[in-house]
């Protein structure tokens, strides 16, 4: 049996990708003998068992994130390992288009003037991140 040291690279390494577009990860791997494949997000397991979003191809090197959130930025790691060597890399993923909600609220105010009375109404307006 040949051994040859592993080696893995994540691509891309950085992609930035606007909420609720898809990412995707591939792992790109050599050595042997054939390693087992493991992805880990902020040092965390993926398990693409749980969360319908998250999608691993049979050989488990490519990880799609679909409509993703901001809570989905991080650091994506892929660990190769085999009972000879191990070897792991990182992508990152950035979430780029910032979502804005309008927020306003109206505030009436009455202003009393003599024998009349007169009403104010003010709008005062914010922006939120979502």
């Amino acid at each position: 049996m040949v051994v040859a040291a592993l080696t893995a690279r994540v691509r891309p390494d950085v992609q930035v990708v606007d909420v609720g577009q898809s990412a995707t990860f591939l792992c790109v791997v050599a050595g042997s003998p054939r390693p087992a494949l493991a992805w880990y997000k902020d040092a965390a397991p993926v398990d693409d068992r749980h969360d319908a979003r998250l999608t691993l191809s049979a050989d488990r090197r490519r990880l799609t994130v679909r409509r993703v959130f901001r809570h989905d930025a991080g650091v994506y790691q892929c660990l190769v390992e085999n009972n000879d060597d191990s070897h792991q890399s990182a992508g990152r993923l950035i979430i780029g288009g910032i979502v804005l909600t309008s927020v306003a609220h109206f505030v009436v105010r009455t202003l009393l003037q003599a024998k009349t009375s007169e009403h104010l109404i003010e709008c005062r307006h914010r922006s939120v991140f979502v």
